[in-house]
């Protein structure tokens, strides 16, 4: 059960969060007046930012069905859908298939003591650069 000084403090935060989001709104806007009325390096800056700006927005997509789309949201869901739709894997894997594709490539295998020495540890001269037999005795002093 709330209580009236409950109600009161989520209003207040409301209230404090629209205030807050419209103080940002209002400085985003005077440096953007700022910039705009200021020295030309700073014009130039300005018409950066709104090129940029103009730039990263779709404002409306053509649907084939549903005409014009304004809605940012409604823009939102088509692209999802679209791109949901586009990687959904529509074909089921088949091995025959993949095993005649690949019947007639000649692939290189590795013999049975080159696959056991794949799971052995990096001697330290391999990682130099040479192999055990090609060094010397001398040389691993």
């Amino acid at each position: 059960m709330r209580t009236v000084r409950d109600e009161f403090q989520v209003s207040k935060q409301e209230l404090n969060d629209l205030l807050r989001r419209r103080a940002e709104f209002i400085i985003h806007r005077t440096r953007q007046k700022y910039y705009c009325s200021g020295s030309k390096p700073s014009r130039l800056l300005a018409l950066k930012l709104k090129q940029c700006e103009s730039k990263a927005s779709i404002d409306s997509i053509q649907h084939p069905f549903k005409g014009l789309i304004p809605d940012s949201r409604e823009i939102n869901d088509i692209f999802r859908a679209y791109y949901q739709d586009l990687y959904a894997s529509s074909h089921s894997f088949d091995s025959e298939r993949c095993n005649s594709f690949l019947q007639g490539v000649n692939l290189p295998t590795l013999q049975e003591h080159e696959a056991a020495d794949l799971g052995r540890p990096v001697l330290l001269v391999e990682s130099l650069g040479g192999s055990p037999q090609a060094l010397t005795g001398s040389r691993l002093k």
